[in-house]
């Protein structure tokens, strides 16, 4: 089983419940980077931490506390950053992300399987209902951070700062990857947007390094993560949104079986592009925004 990394703040009951979905998952060694409090959150952190210390069941726990308050941005940045000098490989979890019991098997069975294009995995499925193969997992270009894996080499490909994204905006560089405006419209606007304001995100980051290198994610036939942190004390995820608010969690059917092939599977990008990011517009929004590109 590959280790794992939390990373958590001020939120000791979602804490307790992801660290207990990483014990049901079979996960033993834990790293666990906490962000240092800010005005009126001390008492939040010093419960997170003690929750985080009486969890007897961990092999090995070893805990980083920021000295200050890092922010959503860099202190989840940071702390992969720390966990990847600890460990060649492992599994990254928040403090909002709950396993399913398979999830902890599956992440560790796909690492085996990562190749030179496919070097993550996520046990976040957001298609899932959308696949008709029959292999226990599939490629996407989507990187789903809620409970992935990847290594510390494809890490290092990782640019916080996304420095060439002024450079790759102006290009159809978006359009080849997803394969419409409408992708590259949706997509060139949250990258606009991490880039004018990172110290508030750090996962787009990601996906913006795995499209820049051509990279793919494996993603499991069922669905084994449910996001927990879709409340009031959340950063990003504060409504529920349709699509990935309370997703079904389940079984991955067995036996076990590995893919041939590591190339997108197009039916789910596109079930994920219409229902998920709404990056796939009707024929007749299409028809309507190719009238509205006339009149201007």
């Amino acid at each position: 089983m590959l280790p794992a990394l939390l990373i958590g703040y001020n939120r000791p009951e979602h804490t307790a419940r992801v660290l207990e979905s990483m014990r049901d998952a079979g996960i033993r060694k834990v790293f666990v980077s906490l962000d240092g409090p800010r005005t009126g959150d001390i008492d939040l952190c010093a419960r997170t931490r003690d929750i985080v210390e009486s969890m007897s069941w961990m092999h090995g726990l070893e805990i980083r506390v920021a000295e200050t308050n890092q922010g959503p941005g860099w202190g989840p940045r940071n702390a992969v950053d720390w966990f990847f000098s600890q460990v060649p490989a492992g599994i990254i979890c928040e403090d909002d992300t709950l396993l399913a019991p398979d999830a902890g098997a599956f992440l560790s069975a796909t690492a085996q399987d990562f190749r030179a294009e496919v070097p993550m995995a996520a046990a976040t499925s957001l298609g899932a209902q959308a696949y008709r193969g029959q292999t226990s997992y599939f490629a996407s270009r989507y990187a789903t951070t809620w409970g992935w894996a990847t290594t510390g080499e494809a890490w290092s490909a990782y640019d916080y700062s996304m420095s060439d994204w002024p450079q790759r905006r102006s290009t159809e560089w978006l359009v080849e990857v997803g394969g419409s405006h409408d992708f590259a419209e949706y997509w060139t606007n949250v990258f606009d947007m991490t880039y004018a304001d990172r110290e508030h995100y750090w996962d787009y980051q990601w996906q913006y390094a795995m499209w820049r290198h051509g990279w793919r994610c494996w993603h499991p036939r069922v669905n084994l993560v449910t996001n927990i942190g879709f409340d009031s004390a959340a950063t990003h995820t504060r409504e529920a949104r349709s699509g990935l608010t309370a997703l079904a969690t389940g079984e991955l059917p067995q036996p076990f079986v590995v893919p041939e092939s590591d190339r997108p599977d197009a039916r789910v990008d596109r079930w994920i592009d219409r229902n998920v990011y709404r990056t796939r517009r009707s024929l007749k929004g299409r028809l309507f925004r190719t009238a509205l590109r006339r009149a201007e």
